[in-house]
């Protein structure tokens, strides 16, 4: 391994310590992977591997004839480089941070380097980029490059997996509130482990929930879902008018609320639309791991009451190949599925130990997070699809608790 700590390429063997062996598989004499950081073949990152007292890595050699010497085929022969661990790279969901503690450039190619393509070039400090923004495909291979003086120090490969629905929404920052605000709960301080579950498998739904215990910081939220008085007394102040009209309050008469229906929550809006209240209102949408923990607690319950309220569950055949589970659930505790709208703080009963009210049975809640899918073969055209583009990440409602769906009907999304 070289001394100064830059890169070394060798052909065909790794390093004066090894030999090939056969075409698909190098050995490495045990100092190697002691050594050696990254190993990357074809910008593929290899991982050495244990087997027999042997360390191994697997390549892709094809012979190479001697006539080729001194020919532009030679360009063509098989290399491993062997890098130092400069770089660091990390990626979550669509935001990818790097940062490196010397040279000089950090290049990022979408799919293999080439004299065709333009890669996007950053210093070396550490930051952060959100694929979707500066990428115009931004899942397959990643290669992160360090460069000094046009040599290369470092490389690092990622791959993002193609068709998969990815978080790509950023969380509003404010400064903290120093009150609760009428008509706001404390939600406080917690260990919360995000369990997520899927009713369709055929669906490319996010798979990159965190799996660790997290800690989440208190946080105000209201204790029931915007209504149509809230919001009109929005539109009336901040003469709002949302660029898509399509459906916009549809319910409403004449551009007016329902005579009875003040205090039922506001549905007909879209996700621009609950973030412009949101705004106006000095507040934000929750993100998906709030909303989930202000409704389960740190004791990850199934259904925000009590847990001596128990739910019944029995099976029901709708098909030879669809069985649902029929609910049964204290009447008193929330709206058991009569499909009507109610004011809310109509189910007390049914607060979770929060306080927070009409958690289910009420209207699907709009949060901050958005998720996105990239693959072409998904998105033959935008709107609400079952595989459009688009998702909102929502939660609530009746009968399915707490879950994740697609971009939803506009008529049961709330705020």
């Amino acid at each position: 391994m070289s001394t100064n700590g830059r890169a070394q390429i060798k052909r065909y063997s790794p390093c004066s310590a090894c030999s090939l062996r056969a075409t698909e598989v190098l050995f490495l004499k045990p100092q190697c992977k002691l050594l050696i950081m990254w190993w990357t073949w074809n910008h593929t990152e290899l991982k050495p591997a244990e087997k027999n007292g042997r360390w191994q890595i697997p390549v892709d050699l094809e012979s190479f004839a001697q006539k080729w010497l001194g020919t532009n085929n030679e360009g063509a022969v098989g290399a491993i480089a062997i890098f130092p661990e400069l770089l660091q790279v990390e990626r979550k969901g669509d935001v990818l941070s790097f940062s490196a503690s010397r040279g000089q450039t950090i290049r990022i190619w979408s799919g293999h380097p080439a004299y065709d393509q333009t890669p996007k070039e950053y210093q070396i400090g550490a930051q952060q980029i959100s694929l979707h923004r500066v990428f115009e495909r931004p899942e397959g291979k990643f290669v992160i490059q360090l460069l000094e003086d046009g040599e290369l120090l470092d490389e690092r490969v990622i791959w993002v997996e193609t068709g998969l629905a990815r978080l790509t929404s950023q969380k509003a920052t404010y400064f903290p509130a120093t009150t609760v605000p009428p008509g706001m709960l404390r939600i406080p301080e917690g260990a919360f482990r995000m369990k997520v579950k899927y009713g369709d498998d055929f669906i490319p739904n996010p798979r990159e929930y965190p799996q660790e215990e997290l800690s989440i910081p208190a946080f105000l939220m209201d204790k029931h879902p915007v209504t149509n008085a809230q919001f009109g007394q929005f539109l009336q102040v901040s003469k709002y008018h949302p660029q898509d009209t399509t459906n916009f309050l549809r319910h409403w008469r004449g551009g007016k609320i329902p005579q009875g229906q003040e205090q039922f929550p506001v549905t007909y809006v879209s996700y621009e639309d609950a973030q412009a209240y949101a705004r106006w209102a000095g507040k934000r949408l929750p993100t998906e791991i709030e909303w989930q923990y202000a409704a389960q607690t740190s004791d990850l319950r199934e259904w925000p009451w009590s847990k001596d309220a128990q739910v019944k569950r029995t099976q029901q055949v709708i098909t030879e190949t669809l069985t649902v589970s029929k609910l049964q659930v204290d009447s008193t505790l929330c709206n058991t599925g009569n499909g009507k709208l109610y004011p809310v703080g109509s189910y007390p009963k049914g607060a979770n130990p929060f306080g927070l009210e009409d958690l289910v049975g009420c209207v699907w809640q709009i949060t901050n997070d958005v998720q996105q899918w990239h693959q072409p073969a998904f998105d033959p055209q935008r709107g609400q699809l079952l595989l459009a583009r688009q998702q909102l990440v929502v939660r609530g409602r009746w009968p399915a608790g707490v879950e994740l769906h697609p971009k939803i009907d506009a008529d049961i999304a709330g705020i």
